[in-house]
Formats: structure tokens, sequence, C-alpha cells
């Protein structure tokens, strides 16, 4: 199977499964507890195992999203770790700002956390960076259709993946899906990057959208986007 997508829900978010050629990259392994889940899903698919996941990418380095880095790369030893080089350095953003508009979407995800019984960890891991992905860079075969887009606002490290041929979009928390349809997020660290990064993505052919808090949308996802 190429080019295929799979979720992974969590209350706190989602983690994503890239399929390119019978390997797997995991994208955005959430808390560290939830390894086994994302283990069991991983042998639930056609030839999928640990020994099959090659790769894990985060898309910024916040807990709900690389939490579990340390714990994935244990379990898959021959996978290797791709980040942003700011999220390479484990560099620390200041906490987004929340306008008061999106303060609905904040405490969403906060009840989540609360519900799931997670603590709010350090945005930290101790595991090497093996690949450094700057703009425009191209994640390693057999996921080489790959591109890494370089898209600050919620985060400076914040990296979405995205798949020309298909128009597949793996958009991190740039965009989220937590009202009635797919939205910039409300927490921004820097306003004009943010943007910037919208105004970069709405230029894109988005058919399949996979963000980083809310259900996909896979198919004409670009039409259903509120830009602002």
């Amino acid at each position: 199977m190429e080019g295929r997508v799979h979720r992974v829900a969590w209350p706190t978010g989602n983690t994503y499964l890239i399929e390119e050629q019978g390997r797997f990259a995991l994208v955005d392994p959430g808390y560290p507890r939830y390894w086994p889940r994302i283990e069991q899903f991983l042998l639930g698919l056609p030839g999928g195992s640990p020994t099959c996941l090659s790769l894990v990418v985060v898309t910024h380095n916040h807990p709900d999203h690389c939490g579990g880095v340390d714990r994935a790369l244990r379990h898959c030893p021959g996978a290797i770790l791709a980040a942003h080089p700011r999220a390479a350095d484990h560099v620390v953003d200041p906490l987004p700002r929340v306008t008061l508009q999106h303060l609905a979407i904040a405490g969403e995800i906060l009840v989540g956390v609360a519900k799931a019984g997670f603590p709010l960890p350090k945005s930290r891991f101790r595991a090497p960076v093996t690949i450094v992905l700057g703009d425009g860079d191209m994640l390693p075969e057999p996921f080489d259709r790959w591109c890494a887009l370089h898209t600050p606002g919620h985060s400076s490290a914040h990296l979405s993946l995205y798949r020309e041929i298909g128009g597949l979009l793996i958009c991190g928390d740039a965009l989220v899906n937590t009202a009635d349809r797919p939205h910039p997020t409300g927490l921004v660290s820097d306003p004009v990057a943010m943007a910037q990064t919208l105004t970069r993505l709405r230029g894109l052919r988005i058919e399949s959208l996979y963000p980083g808090h809310g259900r996909p949308v896979v198919k004409d996802a670009h039409a259903q986007i509120r830009w602002a």
C-alpha cells in the first residue's frame, strides 16, 4: 500500500502511521503510555509490526505530540527519529497565547488530558535525532514522496508533512478540527509566523487533511477548511 495514512485517536489528539511500500512511519507518538495501543494497532494492520516501523517523526516538541518518542524507539530498534532543528536541540517554546474565542478549544484539549489521567510532562525527549528536517526536505525512503514543511506559529519548531501525489497533509497543530470544520489553531506563540503558515498551506492542494486534534477530513479537505 502506498500513500496511506492510519489514525490512532486519543483523548488528547492523534497519532498517525504513514504506510509506504510495506513500511511504516510513526508521526507524533503522543504520551509514553500510548505505546501499547499503538503497537496493537500496528499489529492489526496487514504486514504491520514494530519491526516494520522504520521512522518516527515529531511535528513539534509539545508533550502531547512528542512525549512518547523514547518509548516508541525502544520498542522499534530499527526506527530512527526525524524532527525540526529546534526540536532536535530540545528548544522549548513558551506556552502559546490563547485568544478568548479559542478558550473552548484549549479547554477541550486540557479536559482530554485530565480525563486520560496524564500529567503535563516537559516537552523534551532524550532520543537523538538522526534526521534533522528543514523546510522542503524529503523524508527518507520509502517515505520520500513526503515533504517536510516548516509551518511555525503554534511552535517555532513546527513541521507539517505533505504528499503532493494524493494531496495528503499531516499538519500537526497548524490546523485542528475541534469545531464544525477544520480551522487554524487558537494556540499561537507567533501570530506573524502563523499568518504566513496559513497563507502557505492555503496554496497547497489538500485533498486529505490529518490534524493533530480532531477528525481527519479525507475528501475535498481544502474546501472544508475555515482559514480565519
